[in-house]
C-alpha cells in the first residue's frame, strides 16, 4: 500500500513527465523545489522570493527581488501550467497539486477542493505577466434595477452552454484516445486479457511489476501500466534509496519476486524486450551482496541465466541493471510466456518493456544532453540524457553551424563524466557522438580558443578519440563535429560504457547515437 508521501512523489512525477512540462524546464524545477520543501512533512510555511529565485532558478546571492520580477512570473506561469495539466492529461487524477495566488507553497489536495479553489480563484483577483495581482473590471452590461430577463432567455442560455460543454468533451475526447483505450484495457482483469492489440498503439508493452496503480508516465514520456498478465509470485516495494544512473527510481521501487509468470498478449512479430532491475529487493540488499544475483528465466520454454550487476558504480552507490533481449516473438498461442523459476524463489523483476523492432537487429539508441525528448528535423525522436555518472547539463543558445539540425547541438553534457548504455548481446555496435565547442573560443564567454579543451573518449576500456580540440578540428566555435566509430561490442554484463575524460573536467557531448551492426 502506497503511503502518502509515496502518493504525493507519484503526483509530482506523473507532471512532470507531462507533455505540458516537459518544455517547461523552469516551472518543472520551481514544481519540484516547491514540492520537496512539504512532501516528506518537511516546511509548509511561506518562502521567500529571494530563497526560491536562489535555490531554484539558479539566481547569484546578489539576487534582488525588487529590481526582478522573475519569481512572480515563473510561480504565476507554473500555476498555469498546472490548471492546463488538470483540465487534461491529470483530469481524473484523486490529489492534486495546487499553489494559491500570491503564495509560494505547494499543496497537495484532493480533486474536489481543488476545483472548488479552482471556482473561488475565478472570481479573486489574478496575477499579470509579472506575477502582481490585480482586480479584473467588471464589464458586465448594467441592468435596470428589479429587471429580470424573460424565461426563454435563460433557456437559451441553458442551451449554448450545453452545446459548447458538449463540444469541449468530444474535442478533449478526441485528443486523448491513447488515455481512453488504455483505460478500458486496465479495467479488465489480468485473467480476461485476450491476444490482441496491446496498450500502446504502437505496438509496445510496458508493465510494472508490482506496482498497484493502473498507469504512470516516467521522466522520459513513457507510459507505463501497473502490474498485468502475471501469475504466481508476489508482490512488494523496495527501501528508498539512492540510484545512479536513472531519471525515474519510482520504476524500481515495486517488484514482483518468487516463482511466478507472465502471459503477454502479442500481436505476431519481432520484438526488443528489455527487463529492469533494481537493487536493494528482499531478502538481499546492495550491501549483502553488491555483485548481484543470478535469474533464472524461460523465455517461451527456453532457459537462460544471467547474473546481475549492481555495484558497475560502487563508489556512487547502486545502480539498477537493465538486460536487452532481441528476436523475441509470441508463442503460438499468442502469448510470450515469461517464467522466473530461480531455485531458491528469489527470482525478482522490477519492470517489462517490449517494443516492435526488426529481426537481428536491436533498435537505434539516442539520445541528447538536455533533460526533455527532442524530434530532429527528420523525424527521429531523442530521448532525453540518461545512463549517466557525472558531469554536468547546460543548455547554449548560440546557434550551431555545419549542420542541418542545431539544435542537436544545443544541450551539452561537460566535465568527467561516463555513460553505461544497455544493449543486447552478443552484438556489433557503432557508436556516433554529436560535438560542437560552444563555451570556448575568442568571441565566447568562456574566451581561449584552440587549446582550451581537450579530452579523450574510450568505449569499454577502448580509445575511440585521444586528445580531441573539438575547437581545432571542427574550426571554430559553434561548428558541428559528428564522430562515428564502428565494430564496438559490449561487456559481459551486456553494457556499453562511454567514458569521456578532459583535464580538468572538460569533456563533453552533445548528443549520443548507438546502432546494431550486427549481421
Amino acid at each position: 500500500m502506497l503511503t502518502e508521501a509515496d502518493q504525493r512523489r507519484d503526483e509530482l512525477e506523473s507532471i512532470l513527465a507531462s507533455a505540458i512540462f516537459r518544455k517547461a524546464p523552469n516551472q518543472s524545477r520551481l514544481l519540484r523545489y516547491l514540492c520537496e520543501k512539504g512532501i516528506d512533512g518537511g516546511t509548509t510555511e511561506q518562502l521567500k522570493e529571494h530563497q526560491i529565485a536562489i535555490e531554484a532558478l539558479g539566481r547569484k546571492d546578489n539576487f534582488d527581488e525588487r529590481e526582478n520580477s522573475i519569481v512572480r512570473v515563473e510561480i504565476s506561469r507554473l500555476r498555469k501550467r498546472l490548471r492546463q495539466y488538470y483540465e487534461t492529461e491529470g483530469r481524473g487524477h484523486p490529489v492534486r497539486i495546487a499553489i494559491d495566488p500570491g503564495r509560494y507553497v505547494a499543496r497537495f489536495v484532493p480533486a474536489e477542493a481543488d476545483a472548488l479553489a479552482a471556482e473561488a480563484d475565478a472570481v479573486a483577483p489574478r496575477e499579470d505577466a509579472d506575477g502582481d495581482a490585480y482586480q479584473a473590471e467588471d464589464t458586465a452590461t448594467p441592468t435596470r434595477p428589479g429587471w429580470r430577463a424573460p424565461w426563454w432567455v435563460a433557456v437559451l442560455a441553458a442551451a449554448v452552454l450545453l452545446a459548447v460543454g458538449v463540444a469541449a468533451w468530444r474535442v478533449w475526447r478526441a485528443s486523448f484516445p491513447l488515455a481512453t483505450a488504455q483505460q478500458a484495457q486496465l479495467e479488465q482483469s489480468p485473467a480476461a486479457a485476450e491476444p490482441g492489440p496491446s496498450a500502446i498503439s504502437d505496438g509496445t508493452v510496458r508493465i510494472l511489476a508490482g506496482y498497484d496503480r493502473p498507469v504512470h508516465i516516467d521522466r522520459l514520456g513513457r507510459t507505463w501500466r501497473g502490474d498485468i498478465y502475471y501469475s504466481g509470485g508476489e508482490s512488494a516495494a523496495a527501501p528508498r534509496q539512492f540510484l545512479a544512473r536513472t531519471s525515474d527510481p519510482i520504476m524500481f521501487r515495486h517488484y514482483r519476486f518468487g516463482n511466478f509468470s507472465y502471459n503477454v498478449p502479442l500481436k505476431r512479430g519481432v520484438y526488443e524486450m528489455r527487463l529492469y532491475f533494481g537493487p536493494g529487493v528482499r531478502p538481499w540488499t546492495f550491501a549483502d551482496r553488491p555483485e548481484g544475483y543470478a535469474i533464472v528465466l524461460f523465455i517461451n520454454g527456453r532457459d537462460l541465466m544471467f547474473f546481475l550487476n549492481f555495484g558497475a558504480d560502487a563508489i556512487n552507490g547502486p545502480t539498477p541493471d537493465v538486460r536487452v533481449f532481441k528476436d523475441i516473438s509470441p508463442a503460438a498461442d499468442g502469448y510470450l510466456h515469461l517464467q522466473f523459476k530461480s531455485a531458491n524463489q528469489y527470482d525478482y523483476v522490477n519492470a517489462i518493456e517490449i517494443t516492435p523492432s526488426a529481426r537481428g537487429r536491436m533498435m537505434p539508441v539516442r539520445f541528447t544532453s538536455r533533460d526533455y525528448s527532442y524530434t530532429d528535423v527528420s523525424g527521429k525522436i531523442w530521448e532525453p540524457d540518461h545512463y549517466a555518472r557525472g558531469g554536468t547539463l547546460v543548455e547554449r543558445r548560440d546557434p550551431v553551424k555545419g549542420t542541418p539540425d542545431p539544435d542537436l547541438f544545443s544541450g551539452e553534457r561537460f566535465g568527467n563524466f561516463d555513460y553505461l548504455v544497455p544493449v543486447a548481446t552478443p552484438g556489433t555496435y557503432s557508436v556516433e557522438l554529436g560535438l560542437a565547442e560552444t563555451w570556448f573560443g575568442p568571441t565566447m564567454p568562456g574566451g581561449g580558443g584552440a587549446g582550451s579543451r581537450s579530452f579523450t573518449v574510450s568505449c569499454n576500456g577502448t580509445q575511440l578519440l585521444k586528445d580531441i580540440d573539438v575547437y581545432r578540428e571542427a574550426g571554430g566555435s559553434n561548428r558541428a563535429l559528428v564522430k562515428t566509430f564502428h565494430g564496438l561490442h559490449p561487456d559481459t554484463d551486456g553494457k556499453l560504457r562511454l567514458s569521456f575524460i578532459g583535464a580538468p573536467d572538460k569533456a563533453m557531448v552533445n548528443f549520443v547515437e548507438i546502432r546494431d551492426e550486427s549481421k
